[in-house]
């Protein structure tokens, strides 16, 4: 079972000159959850990369591709690019 990215390996990529993107914060549908667990889906996992990065991630990447109108728009609230 593949396991996630240690933070050695992230940084390791950023250095590097790699893009680490975000992945919402459980991996959660984002399409069926309130406006409160949608913010804290795509606010949490900015944060951390910031903290552990120094700078937050551009993108987003919905987790199995789901996402609508209200999705996206929430997603560029947080402050992704895209």
């Amino acid at each position: 079972h593949p396991r996630p990215l240690s933070l050695a390996q992230l940084r390791s990529l950023a250095d590097a000159g790699h893009e680490v993107g975000a992945h919402g914060s459980s991996h959660a549908l984002l399409v069926g959850l309130s406006p409160t667990e949608l913010e804290r889906e795509l606010r949490e996992p900015r944060e951390r990369l910031e903290g552990w990065l120094g700078a937050p991630p551009r993108g987003l990447c919905y987790p199995n591709g789901d996402a609508d109108t209200r999705v996206a728009e929430a997603a560029r609230q947080a402050g992704y690019a895209y």
